[in-house]
């Protein structure tokens, strides 16, 4: 984990970057499962346990052994043990993403789909194919096109 928190405060996206150097004085192994976060004096500190315990846990090893970098754009997705998988892409179109078999969680969709619109002015929604009994997910509101 901390390996993580240090990619992202060094290669992270800038806004994502300034909050955690200006609120975020350090992070240390405790031991195996532990880390411990150390919060800077005087801000908030209501949400920054959640900011830094909600960051995505990069494999160490396969980062370095892959050359991966977070500052270069590559369309190879990073290895992860989420519920799903990206399982076919076309950039600016749509992402699939198919279920993890190995991932804890059960009664969730096989597949799921987005589609991708990079027109001006147009919504982006997600469009899911359940494959399973999983309830669909609430619609997205659209700023400029109410609910019918």
């Amino acid at each position: 984990m901390v390996f993580s928190y240090e990619v992202f405060l060094n290669k992270g996206l800038t806004d994502f970057r300034t909050v955690l150097s200006q609120q975020v004085e350090s992070a240390e192994v405790l031991d195996t499962y532990k880390v411990k976060y150390t919060f800077k004096p005087g801000f908030p500190t209501r949400d920054l346990p959640e900011t830094v315990g909600g960051l995505p846990i990069l494999s160490k090893k396969h980062y370095t052994e892959n050359n991966r970098d977070l500052e270069v754009s590559s369309l190879e997705p990073f290895l992860g043990s989420g519920p799903y998988l990206l399982d076919d892409m076309k950039v600016g179109e749509r992402l699939v993403y198919r279920r993890n078999p190995d991932y804890w969680g059960k009664d969730r969709r096989s597949s799921a789909e987005q589609r991708i619109s990079t027109r001006s002015g147009s919504n982006i929604s997600p469009i899911t194919t359940p494959l399973s009994k999983a309830s669909r997910p609430a619609p997205i509101r659209s700023a400029t096109k109410p609910l019918r």
